[in-house]
């Protein structure tokens, strides 16, 4: 019997080692990689120091134009978009920038899964920040959004597994860092109705207070903008979004219906994305939106 418990014991130890080996690697893998996803998230994560940060889901990554920002305003520019994320991740993300490098100006992208209950699990915003959720700010996004994830990252290996391809083809290959902007080819042709789902999530409403908070608390200018849909009727900037920006004083650009671009099919890709001469049209309108809140004392 006791040898039986010892093997198990033993069995157990093994898989935990095994499991800090493997995890290690794939985090030096991460730290190390040359280009995709997980370099631009280091990047940001220990290394960026530019004046303008943007950030938001796949609209960010699409929309704003660094160079433009650079070229109008004097001021470096990077961009923080990620596909298919929004605010979870975007304020743990933050928590990861602020211990290294506070920008003068953040202009996130909003959209509206930033507010709006979700019928998937929350957590799949937490995947890209998983290696991190040692982070004190970040620890406490797990808990309240995902109480299992708290008891999965205690797993080395689960916390640097996601998207293994992708990390060890960027581990591999190596490129030139870009401003993290990505351009769309084409023009839209295909049609459907946006639905956005009216309710507000109470969790999502609170972290995104949380984040106004903090962002304001280390006296960065904040800059809330809704980018052009093509049907331009999208309204997914809720009224009680709208009174949180009031109550914090940020500036807040509605540019949904935007005069020229709402039902331009030369400026989409898609029901929600300017493709690169849209982007480049509306960047060059932001800049003029960034200055005129700049201006503006901060609250």
């Amino acid at each position: 019997m006791k040898k039986y418990i010892l093997r198990i014991l033993l069995f157990f130890f093994i898989v935990a080692v095994a499991d800090q080996l493997l995890g290690a690697g794939l985090m030096y893998m991460r730290r190390n990689a040359g280009s995709g996803s997980a370099r631009e998230i280091e990047y940001t994560t220990r290394q960026c120091n530019e004046d303008v940060l943007v950030f938001g889901s796949s609209r960010a990554m699409h929309h704003y134009v660094p160079s433009i920002i650079e070229d109008s305003l004097g001021m470096t520019c990077f961009n923080c978009g990620k596909d298919g994320l929004g605010l979870y991740y975007n304020y743990g993300r933050w928590m990861l920038i602020r211990e290294h490098h506070i920008p003068k100006v953040i202009v996130y992208d909003y959209c509206h899964f930033d507010h709006e209950v979700d019928s998937v699990p929350n957590n799949r915003f937490l995947t890209e920040l998983r290696p991190y959720c040692g982070n004190p700010g970040v620890k406490e996004l797990f808990n309240d959004v995902e109480s299992m994830e708290k008891y999965k990252v205690a797993s080395s290996l689960y916390r640097n597994n996601s998207k293994l391809l992708q990390l060890i083809g960027g581990f591999v290959k190596r490129e030139k860092m870009t401003d993290g902007y990505r351009p769309l080819k084409g023009e839209i042709y295909y049609f459907y109705k946006i639905k956005p789902k009216p309710d507000v999530d109470t969790l999502k409403y609170r972290y995104l207070e949380k984040f106004i908070q903090s962002v304001q608390h280390d006296g960065v200018k904040l800059i809330f903008m809704l980018s052009p849909y093509y049907d331009g009727v999208n309204a997914s900037c809720p009224p009680e979004i709208q009174e949180l920006f009031r109550k914090y004083k940020v500036d807040f650009y509605d540019n949904e219906n935007l005069e020229g671009f709402t039902n331009n099919k030369s400026l989409f890709r898609d029901m929600k994305h300017l493709n690169e001469k849209g982007a480049e049209k509306y960047t060059k309108i932001v800049v003029g939106e960034i200055r005129k809140s700049m201006e503006r004392q901060s609250p």
